[in-house]
């Protein structure tokens, strides 16, 4: 919407861009966006409320992948998805989804209405896997001094 009431629609947020840049239109101005409330997998909380927005991962419904595809997310072979079965009490959702470890966005607070499930422990890691590969991130180092910390901490107790 412009200064004086007029509004001026763009079919996509690079058009708009490509008019701001063109000096077609102000650089602030009020937009009207249609959205719709998807579930995501928050990464982390912030516990301080430093800032309002999370990391969080996409979902992608199974029904909406070949059928090869979804056999491997639900063996657990495809590197980039993580299987969530049907299990509404656990997950709150009402089919099979996948966790899209190449779908990384931000959220702020105020979108998140809720928790609606949890993942299990084993889930969390395999996650964290599956994301450090798909981001290729390198936890050999962190990992080692990890370890060896522990066992110097077990050596001490000894």
């Amino acid at each position: 919407m412009r200064g004086d009431g007029s509004v001026t629609q763009f079919a996509t947020a690079a058009d708009l861009a490509d008019a701001i840049g063109r000096e077609e239109v102000p650089t602030t101005h009020t937009c009207l966006v249609e959205a719709k409330i998807r579930p995501v997998v928050i990464l982390q909380g912030r516990p301080r409320a430093a800032l309002n927005d999370y990391v969080a991962l996409k979902l992608t419904r199974l029904a909406k992948l070949s059928a090869v595809e979804r056999q491997r997310v639900r063996a657990n072979a495809s590197p980039d998805r993580l299987y969530l079965a049907e299990d509404p009490s656990r997950y709150g959702l009402p089919t099979e989804n996948a966790i899209d470890v190449n779908s990384l966005v931000r959220v702020h607070r105020d979108a998140i209405i809720g928790v609606a499930g949890w993942l299990d422990p084993q889930q969390v890691t395999t996650l964290g896997h599956k994301l450090a590969a798909a981001l290729d991130i390198d936890l050999r180092g962190p990992i080692r001094e990890g370890v060896m910390a522990h066992l110097e901490d077990l050596r001490r107790a000894d």
